[in-house]
């Protein structure tokens, strides 16, 4: 039979163990969280830095879709004088 005494050293360094153990795993999670945390950091910025660019694009085919509007508007005008002036017979020999 073991003493009391070596029995309690025992269950003394199995706690101390286990203690250890656990501290190392808060450890490693605290090092997991935090490497997560910078990765979804980046991940933020990026997206972030995407989607500025992409308004920058639709703000500028805004601006191209409005000229492209204001001259076919401006061509339609054109193509219906022109068609009086043809259905007119100006043009006939």
């Amino acid at each position: 039979m073991s003493s009391p005494r070596l029995t309690l050293a025992h269950d003394a360094a199995g706690a101390e163990e286990m203690l250890r153990m656990h501290r190392n795993m808060q450890e490693k999670l605290l090092e997991d969280w935090a490497r997560l945390a910078d990765v979804l950091k980046h991940n933020s910025r990026a997206t972030s830095d995407i989607l500025k660019r992409d308004d920058q694009v639709l703000d500028d085919a805004h601006t191209v879709i409005e000229s492209n509007l204001d001259k076919l508007q401006h061509e339609t005008g054109r193509l219906k004088d022109f068609s009086q002036v043809v259905k007119s017979g100006m043009f006939e020999k």
